[in-house]
């Protein structure tokens, strides 16, 4: 693949013992963010910040067709969860899931192209919103219905293991939208044959409970399969769940579920009634504190500097900027010419 469409990953990579003295703990879990993983993670939440207010800037001025899915609010989750895999691992994410494509290398151009129609896309129309599936890379992207993809990215993992390759698979899914009894097949599968399956569950509590209803959590957890719940706005908290489920799952101890409290606000809609979402939740998505925040802790931490931090976000927005005007220059259809 060129390096116009793949850019290199940034996998979590092992810490040497006391080679970096910075390194943040998560408090929960014990598992330590090395200072130069933390500085990637930033770097990656700024990205994918700046490439969803470009497509939000474009898609206000309808220059492509379907569904905007940036998923601010939740670029903490994508973005910390994807880090946490190894080169070799199976990533299956789907159209809200920017920043965990970003974080396994593809470049912000990529996805520019797929959005204003300059790539081939394994998507239908109306639904242009990731590059189709990138093999080398080991991201599998789909946009079947989420009850359909934990059976789907079960069985590419069962494939691997049974081809002797050390893969651990990851997908996401939405609390309120899974089908029930698809997600117990697929979980009693995989929690049966003990496949290396990490489920990454947003609860984005924007809808009303009923005393009906029993969780994704619960339901896995009648299968057998570790649980843990973690603060899907916390780059530590979400990076010790999950890499944590990782190890584990990796050590053929079999699948696990991070249930992670997170908002997501597309750019230029509004999907459903905020009125359940916690206020402070809410509020961090709102004023689009994620990487703010996360920017504070690695400066209070000795990690990043203030300049360097303003240099990264500079740095990151020109190379999103450069990204659209070099797609722009490309020959190729456009939106209404593909859509033909």
């Amino acid at each position: 693949m060129s390096s116009t469409n793949r850019e290199r990953a940034a996998p979590r990579r092992p810490e040497a013992a006391g080679a970096e003295s910075h390194a943040l703990t998560d408090s929960a879990s014990g598992v330590r963010l090395g200072a130069d993983d933390a500085r990637n993670v930033f770097r990656l939440m700024v990205r994918t910040m700046a490439l969803a207010e470009r497509l939000a800037i474009l898609g206000h001025r309808r220059e492509f067709r379907g569904g905007l899915c940036g998923g601010t609010g939740t670029e903490t989750l994508r973005v910390v969860s994807a880090c946490c895999l190894q080169p070799q691992d199976v990533i299956c994410p789907g159209l809200y899931h920017m920043g965990a494509v970003l974080a396994r290398g593809l470049a912000p151009e990529t996805i520019l192209r797929g959005h204003l129609a300059r790539l081939p896309l394994s998507t239908t129309d109306g639904e242009r919103s990731l590059p189709g599936t990138q093999l080398d890379n080991h991201v599998v992207a789909t946009v079947s219905r989420l009850k359909q993809v934990v059976s789907f990215v079960a069985g590419a993992v069962w494939a691997e293991k049974r081809g002797g390759r050390d893969a651990v698979g990851m997908t996401y899914v939405a609390e309120d939208r899974s089908n029930p009894d698809e997600f117990d097949e697929a979980v009693g599968f995989a929690a049966r044959w003990k496949i290396p399956l990490v489920l990454v569950v947003e609860n984005g509590q924007q809808d009303a409970p009923t005393s009906a209803e029993t969780s994704l959590a619960d339901r896995a957890k009648a299968h057998g399969v570790s649980c843990v719940t973690a603060d899907g706005t916390s780059v530590l908290a979400v990076y010790g769940a999950v890499r944590r489920a990782v190890d584990r799952a990796r050590r053929g101890e079999g699948p696990g579920l991070i249930e992670c409290a997170a908002c997501r606000r597309d750019e230029g809609r509004e999907r459903r009634d905020p009125s359940h979402v916690p206020r402070d939740l809410m509020s961090h998505v709102q004023n689009k504190e994620l990487t703010a925040r996360f920017e504070r802790t690695l400066v209070e931490a000795g990690i990043i500097a203030p300049d360097e931090a303003a240099t990264i976000r500079t740095d990151e927005h020109r190379r999103v900027l450069d990204a659209l005007h070099a797609v722009e220059r490309r020959p190729g259809a456009n939106s209404q010419d593909s859509a033909e």
